[in-house]
């Protein structure tokens, strides 16, 4: 099965260095396949036998952990839940650029209600599911500029963000 690993908390604010290179080279190093990397910001995408999604998650945290000896979550989604994403997106055909369109990643479900639009209306919630998060944010900008730290102060769950350019980009990828 093809998947892809969103990395929380790499390579960010000048925290948990990882070089590319290295991270394709520790992938390999679990036994996955057609390991490749999409930008810097910890995009992996691979493939593995393993369909148990939880323990293909757990195996890369603790690898990356030991690596950097920091809290790394991952995210992960096969092809066929990329694939969903993208065909069920609910952004509208306005001016909103895809850089400005976000798919907030859940690492599990929360019990928690996310409000369609959060501080002062800074951030527009378009769609929840179980394990994603669409929305626009109205402040772009280090604050708001994506919008996982609030999601995520909302929903108690660990999150992170990738805009929609980033997510059509790898959902071509992985049908590749």
């Amino acid at each position: 099965m093809k998947y892809v690993a969103f990395l929380r908390a790499i390579n960010v604010g000048g925290k948990n260095i990882i070089r590319m290179a290295d991270l394709r080279t520790a992938c390999e190093g679990l036994g996955f396949g057609s390991v490749t990397t999409y930008v810097q910001s910890g995009n992996v995408l691979f493939e593995s036998p393993e369909k148990n999604e939880e323990k293909l998650a757990a195996k890369i945290e603790k690898m990356l952990n030991e690596m950097t000896g920091g809290d790394i979550t991952v995210m992960l989604r096969s092809r066929a839940d990329m694939q969903r994403i993208v065909d069920s997106q609910p952004f509208a055909s306005d001016d909103t650029p895809d850089n400005h369109r976000f798919v907030t990643f859940l690492r599990q479900p929360s019990d928690r209600e996310l409000p369609r639009t959060t501080t002062n209306g800074d951030l527009e919630v378009l769609s929840v599911t179980d394990r994603e998060v669409f929305s626009i944010p109205h402040l772009v900008g280090t604050r708001y500029g994506q919008p996982g730290v609030l999601i995520e102060s909302k929903l108690k769950v660990r999150v992170t963000t990738r805009n929609w350019s980033v997510v059509t980009a790898i959902t071509e990828r992985l049908a590749g």
